[in-house]
Order: structure tokens, then C-alpha cells, then sequence
């Protein structure tokens, strides 16, 4: 994806117009940084999501409230998305994997 940083292997963005969306998953491997930022949220929730089985059982990590810049490890491969609810706020969302080290 363009203008994105090169370490990261998979990435995903959407903005979200007073509407509810899925965006990913994306592919996490173990070890691999997570970036996750969140922008224009202040009414509606925005979830973290992850998958170890390939998408069939997804997991709430984090729900987001507010705009949010995060920086995560991941432990173990994994698929993750935001999962944004709500139909008031037009949020942009970014999430993105890959190995810094």
C-alpha cells in the first residue's frame, strides 16, 4: 500500500462514514510489531480483534472509545481486525503488522 512504512508485510486502512465495518484482517506473525491508529472516534467503539484459527472465532482484545495511537507486540501468529460499531462518527482506521527488529 502506498505510503506506508516498508517493514510493514500487511496493513490495512478504511474510513468509516457514520457506518458500521469490518477492516482486515490482516496477517500478524509471531513477534511482529502491531500499529493500530484510530482517528475522528468519540461516540461510536472501535474493537481490536484477533483469530487464532483462521477467522472462525474472532476474540476482543481492546474496544477504543477515543482517537488512539497503539503500539503492540503480538505473542503468536495470529489474524487481527478492527471492528468498528456505531453509526455517528466517521473514523479513519489504520492497522498494521510487521518486524521492526
Amino acid at each position: 500500500m502506498a505510503g506506508l512504512d516498508t517493514w510493514y508485510e500487511s496493513a490495512a486502512q478504511a474510513t468509516y462514514t457514520t457506518e458500521t465495518g469490518v477492516l482486515g484482517p490482516i496477517s500478524v506473525r509471531q513477534s511482529y510489531q502491531v500499529d493500530i491508529s484510530l482517528s475522528g472516534l468519540s461516540s461510536d467503539t472501535a474493537t481490536l480483534q484477533r483469530s487464532y484459527d483462521n477467522g472462525t472465532i474472532w476474540k476482543d482484545v481492546e474496544a477504543y472509545t477515543a482517537d488512539t495511537e497503539k503500539v503492540a507486540q503480538n505473542g503468536a501468529p495470529c489474524l487481527m481486525r478492527i471492528n468498528k460499531t456505531g453509526t455517528t462518527d466517521t473514523v479513519i482506521c489504520h492497522i498494521r503488522a510487521g518486524n521492526v527488529g
